[in-house]
């Protein structure tokens, strides 16, 4: 195992980051089953080379995801589910403010997350 695998897999930022990257994959499976969903990490043995290229494939599905509930154009993606447990939303300006949030959480620094 090379170090910086190692220390992808022990620092807190570097599980943030395959979370991440398992949670777009989960809201693409379920939002827009239709676009290709990514594969989901095993943060076993996941390399950064691999979360890297990960991060930016589910990056461009979301965008597709997006582009297609928000463009106007009668995409298919017609709701929005954040998970299995929670209630569909409409697609909209909500859908968007919460995944940016949820990304904006997730690159939040370690020390400010717990600063009054």
């Amino acid at each position: 195992m090379d170090d910086a695998a190692a220390v992808l897999r022990t620092q807190s930022s570097g599980t943030c980051r395959l979370g991440r990257h398992n949670v777009r994959s989960k809201r693409v499976r379920l939002t827009a089953p239709h676009l290709k969903v990514p594969a989901q990490f095993n943060r076993a043995d996941c390399t950064p080379r691999q979360a890297r290229a990960g991060l930016a494939e589910s990056a461009a599905r979301c965008a597709e995801m997006l582009a297609e509930a928000l463009g106007g154009a009668g995409g298919r993606v017609a709701k929005f589910l954040r998970d299995g447990w929670a209630r569909p939303w409409p697609v909209g300006l909500e859908m968007l403010c919460y995944m940016l949030s949820h990304e904006a959480h997730h690159r939040e620094s370690p020390g400010l997350a717990s600063a009054p």
